[in-house]
């Protein structure tokens, strides 16, 4: 998916610099399918999980 063309399109309609880091409690896809969307806006804090939702991540975020 190839996001990086269209990110100057890409809205979050919060202010994304009040965040502070992201965590991730599981691996669920309606929980992290909007990952990319959200590092394609800009969002560079850091991202907490544990190592096995780390291992599924990928596979999560390929079937999103």
């Amino acid at each position: 998916m190839d996001w990086g063309a269209n990110a100057s399109q890409l809205v979050i309609e919060f202010d994304l610099s009040a965040v502070q880091a992201l965590f991730i409690t599981h691996v669920h896809i309606d929980h992290v399918g909007h990952l990319l969307y959200l590092l394609a806006t800009g969002f560079t804090r850091p991202i907490y999980c544990s190592e096995p939702s780390a291992a599924l991540l990928p596979l999560a975020i390929e079937d999103a």
